[in-house]
């Protein structure tokens, strides 16, 4: 039995090709939380190479903090300022910042949608699995 799943396997790997969002990331630079080189080899069991993951998936984090601070001063600045005669700017300001508010809301709603879209097939895939796995182990001891 295992040297059938070797098999399906190596052919498998076989048939395999990197997309070009694969080609793109695994030429980004591998560093650890000490900043000292790593291999670029995928073996996400190694605490190393876990730590590199941790810090490119915190780069969109700061990102968006970044954005969201940007956007925070202005709107500050903006309320802070004398009121002029300009009633319309200030109100076209509120409404787009409302739009953006709604629009920010609205995608991590379908993010978060997603995520237990995404968790249930993953738990339900688990589960088939389990119930196929206890189905030829019993299959076997008959």
């Amino acid at each position: 039995m295992a040297a059938e799943e070797a098999e399906i396997l190596s052919l498998t790997m076989l048939n395999y090709e990197r997309s070009w969002v694969v080609e793109f990331f695994h030429k980004f630079p591998h560093f650890d939380f000490s900043f000292q080189p790593i291999n670029s080899t995928f073996d996400p069991g190694n605490e190393s190479y876990t730590q590199v993951l941790l810090i490119w998936g915190c780069v969109p984090v700061l990102w968006l903090a970044l954005t969201y601070l940007t956007l925070f001063i202005y709107m500050l600045c903006q309320c802070c300022v004398k009121p002029t005669a300009k009633v319309q700017q200030i109100t076209c300001q509120k409404w787009a910042l409302v739009i953006f508010g709604l629009l920010c809301c609205g995608v991590l709603g379908v993010g978060l949608y997603g995520n237990e879209s995404t968790h249930r097939g993953v738990h339900g895939f688990a589960d088939s699995f389990q119930s196929a796995e206890e189905t030829f182990q019993s299959t076997e001891n008959q």
